[in-house]
């Protein structure tokens, strides 16, 4: 996917001229932010009498945290894969099934982030700054679903 902004204009406040006037720039053609070009994803999954097991993968691109498409305020690429491993029991006298699923989210322990923010102002040259929000590392869900 190709999201572009024809044109855009960055306001920055400028603390070295004595009005403290905003600084204008403008882009061109430039990647809408938090819009990755490519969002893939997979599911492999086998399924043999009562057992169920699904690896789930998921890769994003480079996105950026500003309109600007400036690589220095920018998500790097990431890839999680996800781990489910499900078995029922049916045929119960007090229920029809009972499924018990563990899923393990990020398998190999990726250290990535999703999101961010960005911003910056003039003052002794210019001065900007990234802060992201890291994901967790490898956890666990435990499921249990009955059904009567």
């Amino acid at each position: 996917s190709q999201n572009k902004i024809a044109k855009i204009s960055e306001f920055i406040d400028n603390y070295d001229n004595e009005s403290g006037a905003q600084e204008e720039r403008k882009f061109e053609n430039t990647d809408i932010a938090f819009s990755p070009n490519l969002v893939a994803n997979s599911v492999f999954s086998f399924s043999k009498n009562k057992v169920l097991a699904e690896l789930s993968t998921k890769f994003v691109s480079k996105q950026y945290l500003d309109n600007t498409q400036n690589s220095a305020r920018a998500i790097e690429a990431y890839l999680v894969n996800n781990l489910s491993l499900g078995y029922t029991v049916d045929e119960l006298s007090f229920a029809k099934a009972i499924t018990g699923t563990l899923q393990i989210n990020n398998l190999f322990n990726a250290e990535y982030v999703s999101n961010g923010y960005t911003y910056g102002y003039i003052y002794e040259g210019e001065q900007r700054f990234n802060y992201y929000y890291p994901q967790a590392g490898r956890h666990l869900m435990f499921q249990v679903k009955w059904a009567f």
